[in-house]
């Protein structure tokens, strides 16, 4: 691939892959950081946590697939919530015989926004709701008009489902609805970057985003400090997570050009 490309024409994009293979990298990082209490560890921390929260809904939302409704659907179950089954069943089995974990239904099936068995868990089913609110969008419109409104609209939405998390909005802490909403906002601006492809594909206009989207992606994320979907706890605003998930985004697919 050469210096000025980023999206090539075969089924695989590099650096799409690349990025998705370091947001795998840094959650591994993250956990080992969590251990230290150096400020400045954390300070990192803070960076690499929206890396690996926001860099998988964003280049999701940059590879649109071609499948039907349906085909899609019965994709991503198998690919989402079959191993979602076999991984919350061994983990039950795993705590039932070595934890003192008292078995509901509701812990199992993520009913109340929390997984007591196996809490990396949660993005699985997340996902799969992403997954699913972009089928049923997408079969609904193909206007580019509707689809920014649309855009408008979930992220708005996914403010209210945070800020009132605990009030108005505490209904959608079942199944984690509420995390896929923010996700989802994080997977529509993957979509508006996919087309606005042909601008970032030019050499000047390149490096100018990429200085302007590390800036933000250091400064806010430092300032916004510790995040986790898990817990639904995005720092001190919902509004700098989502623009530091964005530029972090857009900083490393373009650095892993």
């Amino acid at each position: 691939m050469t210096n000025n490309a980023i999206f090539g024409k075969t089924d695989r994009i590099a650096c799409i892959d690349i990025s998705k293979g370091i947001a795998i990298y840094s959650i591994m990082v993250i956990h080992l950081f969590n251990a230290c209490s150096n400020d400045y560890i954390q300070k990192v921390n803070y960076l690499i946590r929206i890396i690996a929260i926001a860099v998988f809904f964003v280049v999701a939302g940059m590879t649109p697939s071609k499948k039907t409704m349906f085909t899609k659907i019965e994709s991503s179950a198998k690919k989402l919530l079959l191993p979602f089954a076999i991984y919350i069943t061994l983990s039950i089995v795993f705590c039932w015989f070595y934890g003192d974990y008292v078995f509901t239904v509701e812990k199992v099936f993520y009913y109340d926004g929390l997984l007591y068995f196996n809490e990396p868990l949660w993005f699985l089913i997340v996902l799969f709701e992403v997954e699913l609110f972009e089928v049923i969008i997408k079969a609904t419109t193909k206007n580019i008009y509707v689809e920014f409104l649309i855009v408008f609209f979930i992220i708005m939405f996914g403010y209210f489902s945070y800020t009132y998390r605990w009030e108005y909005a505490k209904w959608l802490n079942h199944f984690g609805i509420n995390r896929a909403i923010v996700c989802y906002a994080l997977f529509l601006c993957g979509n508006l970057l996919f087309k606005a492809k042909t601008i970032i594909k030019n050499s000047i206009f390149r490096n100018i985003i990429l200085f302007f989207s590390v800036s933000c992606w250091g400064i806010i994320s430092i300032i916004n400090e510790n995040v986790s979907m898990y817990t639904f706890s995005l720092g001190r605003s919902y509004w700098l997570f989502l623009i530091s998930g964005v530029f972090g985004s857009i900083a490393l697919l373009l650095l892993c050009t």
